[in-house]
């Protein structure tokens, strides 16, 4: 290790103010951009899709970062011991509709749109559970955050049915955060 390198607990993360934030680039090429509406959309650059914007975006924290926050018997019981297992834990809740995902300040209160979450004073966490119980939960960030998970979400109303649905989905990490470009 080189002299004077951080230790992997002391690594600096590099977050931005999200009011800064034009746009996201993930470790598999998508790019999450912020729209003027307070949206964001997602463009699949493998499919070269771009998808229904989003009423909710958030960055969850990577594995380094739950490995030294969390207990560790809490740890390897909920996600593993390894990066790989975290995410399919988190995969497994956000693509399975018997589970349900809800972001919510501290209070319990179910956050709905980026504007709500940017709101909040406090913490955000991202909840993991069904209708009755939580199993768990994970602080989550509005700031764009290299390294951390994207989790986008939206509410929308299903036409043919006319009931209300949620879309969810949890990306790849952040490995480049592009700022607005300062107007004179």
């Amino acid at each position: 290790m080189k002299e004077g390198a951080p230790k992997a607990s002391e690594r600096i993360l590099e977050r931005i103010p999200v009011a800064d934030v034009e746009s996201v680039v993930t470790a598999k090429g998508s790019t999450y951009s912020y729209l003027p509406n307070g949206t964001t959309q997602r463009m699949k650059k493998v499919e070269g899709k771009e998808y229904a914007p989003q009423s909710a975006l958030v960055y969850v924290p990577d594995y380094e970062w739950v490995k030294k926050n969390f207990h560790p018997d809490k740890l390897e019981r909920m996600f593993g011991d390894n990066p790989g297992t975290y995410v399919e834990t988190l995969v497994g809740y956000v693509q399975n509709e018997d589970k349900k995902c809800y972001l919510v300040d501290q209070e319990g209160r179910k956050l709905e749109t980026n504007q709500e979450l940017r709101d909040v004073t406090g913490p955000i966490f991202l909840t993991f559970g069904d209708e009755q119980n939580t199993d768990f939960m994970i602080p989550v960030t509005v700031d764009p955050t290299i390294g951390y998970i994207t989790y986008d979400s939206r509410k929308y109303k299903d036409e043919k049915t006319g009931e209300y649905k949620r879309e969810r989905h949890l990306g790849n990490p952040v490995i480049k955060i592009i700022v607005k470009k300062k107007q004179n």
